[in-house]
């Protein structure tokens, strides 16, 4: 059986619009091997959906702002968890993200075989922007980990603190310099996806170069 490289981005409808699309488009451009899922939550009857993308959806309540900001964070991974089995090979992303260029399913293969993930280049926290699981439970621990907390209470960071916690009993392969498949700040046009954040998301020098890229999709 052919083994898939799966992508998975999840988000409400407000961001899948303003920056899910794009992305899916631009991986489909670049990458069209790339086996496309996302999960959206509380979607409208006017959702855009792409021929070429696996969809699935949700309808939520949120407690607050902050609860939604944080369950909004951590949705993708329990649709990795719904969606397929252990020996699956998966890689989650932010969906403010967007595809810079091609690459291979035999670079692919090679890091969503193990648990990949980016970290902070200051203070070494591990980051959620780009997730691959491995071929072991990792993804149900995970799960699991986010599920300590009830729902209701989530808050943003919520991921990054279970990813934490999880880092002293999986053996964690740190996305570095080496690699080139997620890239922020001041070098995020040399990854194979670039993403931005905070103010960058405003900042004429980023948005440059997204919006270039964005012009070739």
């Amino acid at each position: 059986m052919t083994q898939h490289c799966n992508v998975l981005i999840g988000c409400d409808q407000l961001y899948y619009e303003q920056w899910g699309i794009l992305l899916l488009k631009s991986i489909n451009r670049y990458n069209p091997w790339m086996k496309l899922h996302a999960h959206i939550v509380n979607p409208n009857q006017k959702n855009v959906l792409l021929k070429d993308v696996d969809y699935s959806f949700e309808t939520r309540e949120f407690s607050s702002d902050q609860n939604k900001i944080g369950y909004l964070q951590c949705c993708r991974f329990l649709a990795v968890n719904n969606k397929f089995t252990n020996s699956d090979l998966v890689m989650t992303l932010d969906t403010d993200t967007i595809c810079t260029r091609a690459t291979s399913p035999e670079y692919f293969t090679e890091t969503a075989k193990n648990i990949t993930i980016l970290r902070h280049h200051k203070d070494r926290r591990w980051l959620a922007g780009m997730v691959t699981f491995g071929q072991n439970d990792f993804r149900q621990q995970f799960v699991k980990q986010l599920h300590s907390l009830p729902v209701e209470s989530w808050k943003p960071f919520h991921d990054q603190n279970a990813l934490q916690d999880l880092s002293s009993t999986y053996q964690f392969v740190e996305q570095n310099d080496k690699d080139k498949w997620m890239k922020y700040g001041k070098n995020a046009e040399k990854g194979i996806f670039m993403t931005l954040k905070g103010n960058q998301k405003n900042a004429h020098k980023y948005l440059e170069v997204y919006n270039k890229i964005k012009m070739g999709i």
